[in-house]
Protein backbone atom coordinates (compact mmCIF):
# COMPACT_ATOMS: atom_id res chain seq x y z
CA UNK A 1 0.00 0.00 0.00
CA UNK A 2 1.26 3.49 -0.86
CA UNK A 3 -0.27 6.92 0.56
CA UNK A 4 0.00 9.68 -1.57
CA UNK A 5 -1.03 12.23 1.04
CA UNK A 6 0.81 12.10 4.32
CA UNK A 7 0.67 14.79 7.52
CA UNK A 8 3.02 13.89 10.40
CA UNK A 9 0.52 13.97 13.31
CA UNK A 10 1.39 13.68 17.35
CA UNK A 11 -1.40 11.32 18.96
CA UNK A 12 -3.23 12.93 21.53
CA UNK A 13 -5.76 11.11 22.79
CA UNK A 14 -8.84 9.08 21.35
CA UNK A 15 -12.39 9.57 22.92
CA UNK A 16 -14.39 7.24 21.07
CA UNK A 17 -13.46 4.53 18.64
CA UNK A 18 -14.16 6.68 15.33
CA UNK A 19 -12.50 10.14 16.53
CA UNK A 20 -8.90 10.70 17.29
CA UNK A 21 -7.13 14.18 18.45
CA UNK A 22 -3.94 14.50 17.03
CA UNK A 23 -1.58 17.57 17.10
CA UNK A 24 -0.40 18.98 13.85
CA UNK A 25 2.09 21.62 13.77
CA UNK A 26 1.12 22.87 17.67
CA UNK A 27 -2.65 22.53 16.14
CA UNK A 28 -4.78 20.24 17.59
CA UNK A 29 -6.81 18.68 15.22
CA UNK A 30 -9.96 16.19 15.11
CA UNK A 31 -9.94 13.60 12.67
CA UNK A 32 -11.70 10.75 11.80
CA UNK A 33 -10.37 6.97 12.88
CA UNK A 34 -11.31 4.59 9.63
CA UNK A 35 -10.82 1.02 11.27
CA UNK A 36 -12.34 0.91 14.73
CA UNK A 37 -12.81 -2.39 14.79
CA UNK A 38 -16.04 -4.83 14.93
CA UNK A 39 -15.81 -7.63 16.86
CA UNK A 40 -19.43 -7.51 17.51
CA UNK A 41 -20.61 -8.16 13.97
CA UNK A 42 -17.95 -10.93 13.70
CA UNK A 43 -19.94 -12.73 16.37
CA UNK A 44 -23.18 -12.50 14.85
CA UNK A 45 -21.61 -13.81 10.88
CA UNK A 46 -19.94 -16.69 13.06
CA UNK A 47 -23.26 -17.52 14.50
CA UNK A 48 -25.05 -17.12 10.88
CA UNK A 49 -22.40 -19.37 9.63
CA UNK A 50 -19.73 -17.47 8.34
CA UNK A 51 -15.61 -17.62 8.97
CA UNK A 52 -15.38 -14.92 10.34
CA UNK A 53 -11.81 -13.72 11.04
CA UNK A 54 -10.53 -10.87 12.98
CA UNK A 55 -7.28 -9.76 11.59
CA UNK A 56 -4.87 -7.31 13.00
CA UNK A 57 -2.06 -4.97 10.86
CA UNK A 58 0.55 -4.28 13.33
CA UNK A 59 2.42 -1.54 12.26
CA UNK A 60 5.40 -1.38 14.33
CA UNK A 61 8.26 -3.41 13.38
CA UNK A 62 9.24 -6.03 16.23
CA UNK A 63 5.89 -6.50 17.56
CA UNK A 64 3.90 -9.92 16.70
CA UNK A 65 0.63 -9.89 18.46
CA UNK A 66 -2.49 -7.40 19.90
CA UNK A 67 -3.90 -7.73 23.34
CA UNK A 68 -5.99 -5.51 24.71
CA UNK A 69 -5.21 -2.66 27.12
CA UNK A 70 -8.57 -3.90 29.96
CA UNK A 71 -7.43 -1.43 32.03
CA UNK A 72 -7.89 1.23 29.96
CA UNK A 73 -10.64 0.06 27.11
CA UNK A 74 -12.65 -3.06 29.03
CA UNK A 75 -15.00 -2.97 26.70
CA UNK A 76 -12.50 -4.08 24.17
CA UNK A 77 -10.68 -7.13 26.10
CA UNK A 78 -14.85 -8.43 26.77
CA UNK A 79 -15.36 -7.95 22.67
CA UNK A 80 -12.31 -9.55 21.64
CA UNK A 81 -12.79 -12.51 24.68
CA UNK A 82 -16.52 -13.17 23.39
CA UNK A 83 -15.01 -12.80 19.26
CA UNK A 84 -12.38 -15.66 20.52
CA UNK A 85 -15.19 -17.63 22.39
CA UNK A 86 -17.77 -17.83 19.74
CA UNK A 87 -15.30 -18.78 16.97
CA UNK A 88 -13.77 -16.06 15.71
CA UNK A 89 -10.00 -16.53 14.42
CA UNK A 90 -7.70 -14.23 15.88
CA UNK A 91 -4.95 -13.53 12.76
CA UNK A 92 -1.97 -10.99 13.50
CA UNK A 93 0.14 -9.76 10.35
CA UNK A 94 3.47 -8.21 11.23
CA UNK A 95 4.21 -5.52 8.34
CA UNK A 96 6.76 -2.82 7.81
CA UNK A 97 5.57 0.76 7.53
CA UNK A 98 7.51 4.18 6.52
CA UNK A 99 6.30 7.83 6.21
CA UNK A 100 4.48 6.60 2.90
CA UNK A 101 4.26 2.89 2.70
CA UNK A 102 2.64 0.14 4.56
CA UNK A 103 3.99 -3.48 3.55
CA UNK A 104 2.71 -6.68 5.54
CA UNK A 105 5.65 -8.77 5.42
CA UNK A 106 3.96 -12.22 7.33
CA UNK A 107 1.33 -13.66 9.99
CA UNK A 108 2.87 -13.95 13.76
Amino acid sequence: MKYDTITRAAFIKRPNRFVAEVDIDGKRETVHVKNTGRCKELIKAKKAGYKAILAFVIQMDGVTEVRPNVGTHPEFGEAMDDARKAGVEIRHFTCHVTPDTLEITGRA
